[in-house]
């Protein structure tokens, strides 16, 4: 079987090689380069199964990285990596030009290394009945009847949550659990704009709605 390749691009040389020895020991491929130019070059060259991408780089910032890469590949996962100061804007930047997610240094291997299984070993396609609509979610693909969407990836983890407990009210604390593996204040914001951008996406599916609960959480209906 052939590893999938996983893209480290990180100025800071020790940490970076100490991930990468991390990464090559559960089976991974994995290549690192020190600035935004490199990546692009390796990106190119390598086709990466997944990028680990610094905010900031000598030369291009990692804003450009994955700005450019999106020109064209809007399904490669990318993991943006930042200093251990909470940036909001930051973090609104990077989700909006398609970052799946952000961690922080230092960067827990162990952490990481989970999110990156749950992204490039996915389970398998999910099926749900509800309300007339036969709905799939695979990666970060949501079937509603005959049409296919492209959501993104931690949008179709929360609408999956929802739909594996239809009709409950699920609290905020456990569904940042179950998506982020993590409760802290700092992923509200997250979980609202997810919840925000199904619902914007549902309203053409007025059989599927989702409900919230003032200090209770969210269901699905």
């Amino acid at each position: 079987m052939v590893s999938r390749k996983i893209l480290i691009v990180e100025d800071d040389v020790v940490p970076a090689l100490a991930l990468k020895d991390f990464l090559e020991e559960d089976g991974y491929a994995v290549i690192h380069v020190v600035s935004g130019e490199e990546a692009l070059e390796a990106y190119g060259k390598e086709r990466p199964s997944l990028i680990l991408l610094d905010v900031m780089l000598p030369g291009i910032s990692g804003f450009e990285v994955i700005a450019k890469i999106r020109e064209s590949d809007h399904i490669l996962p990318v993991i943006m990596i930042t200093g251990t100061e909470y940036d909001a804007d930051s973090q609104v930047k990077g989700y909006g030009l398609g970052a799946v997610n952000y961690v922080w240094k230092p960067v827990i291997p162990q952490v990481l290394l989970a999110q990156i299984n749950r992204l490039l070993h996915p389970p398998e396609m999910k099926r749900y009945n509800l309300n007339g609509y036969h709905i799939t979610l695979h990666n970060q693909e949501l079937g509603i009847n005959d049409e296919i969407h492209t959501l993104r990836h931690w949008d179709i983890a929360v609408l999956s949550v929802l739909l594996q407990r239809q009709n409950e009210i699920i609290t905020r604390k456990e569904l940042l659990l179950s998506v982020w593996k993590d409760d802290a204040a700092r992923l509200n914001n997250h979980l609202d704009s997810s919840i925000s951008r199904i619902r914007t996406f549902l309203s053409h599916y007025p059989g599927i709605k989702i409900r919230k609960v003032y200090g209770g959480g969210y269901g699905i209906v």
